[in-house]
């Protein structure tokens, strides 16, 4: 009888495209050598290392890093690569000497950029620090990006009332040391220091990831990244992440945004973002003219912010960037805590960075997080609607907070819904429907412009509210306060179907929503959900699937599909909503 190690190789590289899994494919690794030729290739297609208080596989980076730097055809085969960390406490004490695989590499890479090194390791120079130069300077750039005066902080008006504070209990004994200037220094302070020590490993990792395609890093810091800054600035790192065409990036802290890392926009085949819990607070170009991003020139089809604050100026920047942006979602968070710079976004701001993108876009989303209670904080003229998106003359699909366009203010309009939504969009979904008075007369008006001719297209329209909502009568003076909200929208859809439109209502839960900020954050850190809570997948339609946030900010209740009978009986019907919780 045959076994399997007689098959070709050419066949048994076949067979290995089949298996998922990375367990079985360890075991075939680990039978001959000539089943390790042929499947450990397929193994390290994609690379996903994690540490949190219960396990901490981020141990075994330096171990890989130095097989794929002995091995490159084993780095030539790495597809994807995935970091996750939200704990930086560690059963594993790294030995005190670097693999010498990675202490290799980390000097052939200063000589090329033209780092100083001082004499070999084993010499007797080697505790010898000497002054550091310009270029020493300049090759171990890694402190912050935001370093800089750039104290002008805000949104559309100026807005600079804020404080920070340095650091967290979570930071390392050696997270404040001083970066060295020269290659040997950089050694030694690797073999003491373990956050030091791991920024480095990685950067000779992704250095060793030549046909990378997908990048996936959830950080505590952005110290990691700044290795990888700086390499991908140099004609030696020029090539570094030149097939990642999908990218994301963000906090895995659910009480701390991370920085904007802007060099994942200078990334040449980059065509998916993915961002969640960045922050990006300038107003002003105070950036050095390697992280500027030079309009039209990425081929960005689709940008995900997942509870994002990105400022006005810096989301017209992002949005000037790509050639022709298909999607947009933006889900703005919420204001954290006085630990981060407090800046306030407009509606109207958003609106009109989109439209730098207006003859491209066929689908967006603008919304907030589910369980951020609305407020009037920052009310006024940050609150005004965003204004009309007529002029997106490809938009198809448009889902949106309907407070977005409506506004949070005094002077109320239910036209402002009909008047801000393109004539050729085909599909419609209004979130957060019951923080609205009115928006029941705002669809009654656009369900009557469609029966006079308008929004000939429209084929979908679904509005989320809650339970409480229906069952309650409408307010003044734009909703009507004779009925009970239920029996309003009973007649809406049966408007809509005389219109050929499709219209459901979903169950939002935005009574059982965790107001509380220190309670969700507390959730978040121990992994806790709740029955009702899942991970809700990315894309517009749920298409795209990340591994689960650790900072907890894809969680949401499942919002389910209600059917109101004509006895006024509600009705939740359990079926799979395509943006919603797998």
């Amino acid at each position: 009888m045959t076994s399997i190690s007689d098959l070709p190789p050419e066949l048994l590289s076949r067979i290995c495209e089949f298996i998922p899994s990375q367990p079985s494919l360890a075991k075939l690794v680990r039978c001959s050598h000539q089943l390790y030729g042929v499947a450990a290739p397929h193994l390290y297609r994609s690379i996903e290392l994690s540490r949190n208080p219960w396990k901490d596989e981020l141990r075994h980076l330096e171990i890989i890093t130095a097989l794929l730097v002995r091995q490159p055809e084993l780095g030539r085969s790495v597809r994807h690569l995935g970091i996750h960390e939200n704990s930086r406490s560690s059963m594993h004490v790294p030995s005190a000497a670097l693999a010498p695989e990675i202490e290799d590499v980390a000097r052939q890479l200063s000589q090329q950029v033209g780092l100083a090194s001082v004499g070999s390791p084993d010499g007797p120079d080697r505790d010898c620090e000497p002054s550091p130069t310009e270029s020493d300077e300049q090759v171990f750039e890694i402190g912050s990006e935001f370093e800089e005066e750039f104290l002008e902080v805000g949104s559309d008006a100026d807005y600079s009332d804020w404080s920070t504070t340095e650091g967290s209990e979570e930071e390392d004994e050696n997270s404040e040391v001083d970066i060295p200037t020269n290659v040997d220094g950089a050694l030694r302070l690797a073999r003491s220091s373990r956050s030091f020590r791991e920024a480095l490993t990685l950067a000779i990792l992704v250095r060793s990831l030549p046909r990378l395609a997908s990048i996936d890093l959830e950080l505590l810091e952005p110290f990691q990244l700044r290795f990888i800054h700086y390499f991908i600035q140099t004609t030696v790192g020029s090539s570094m992440l030149r097939h990642v065409t999908s990218a994301c990036y963000g906090s895995s802290r659910p009480e701390r945004h991370l920085e904007l890392w802007r060099n994942l926009f200078t990334l040449p085949e980059l065509e998916s973002v993915y961002l969640h819990r960045v922050l990006a607070m300038r107003n002003r170009e105070t950036l050095k003219p390697a992280t500027e991003l030079q309009a039209h020139s990425l081929n960005i089809t689709h940008l995900e912010l997942r509870q994002c604050r990105i400022s006005p100026f810096e989301l017209r920047r992002i949005l000037a960037a790509p050639k022709a942006l298909k999607t947009f979602i933006y889900d703005i968070g919420e204001i954290i805590s006085e630990s981060e710079p407090i800046f306030l976004i407009s509606y109207r701001s958003v609106r009109e960075a989109l439209e730098q993108q207006r003859d491209s876009l066929e689908q967006i989303w603008i919304d907030y997080p589910h369980d951020y209670e609305f407020d009037e904080w920052g009310a006024g003229n940050y609150t005004r609607p965003m204004g009309s998106f007529s002029g997106f003359k490809n938009l198809r699909r448009f889902r949106i907070a309907s407070t977005y366009l409506f506004g949070f203010v005094s002077d109320t309009d239910p036209d402002r819904l009909r008047d801000s939504l393109p004539e050729q969009l085909e599909m419609l979904h209004l979130t957060h429907g019951d923080e609205d008075e009115e928006i029941t007369v705002g669809l009654r008006k656009l369900l009557e412009a469609k029966q006079q001719g308008r929004f000939a297209d429209l084929k979908e329209l679904s509005v989320d509210v809650s339970i409480p909502w229906l069952i309650r009568y409408g307010n003044a003076p734009h909703a009507d306060q004779s009925r009970y909200n239920k029996e309003v929208m009973v007649s809406l859809i049966s408007m809509a179907e005389g219109a050929g439109i499709k219209m459901s209502i979903f169950n939002n839960a935005s009574q059982s929503r965790t107001k509380d900020l220190l309670r969700r954050i507390q959730a978040a850190r121990v992994g806790w959900t709740g029955p009702a809570r899942g991970e809700a997948k990315w894309g517009f339609d749920g298409e795209f699937d990340w591994p689960r946030r650790m900072s907890g900010c894809m969680q949401k209740p499942d919002y389910p599909e209600l059917k109101i009978d004509q006895s006024g009986a509600i009705q939740a019907i359990q079926v799979q909503r395509r943006d919603s919780t797998p």
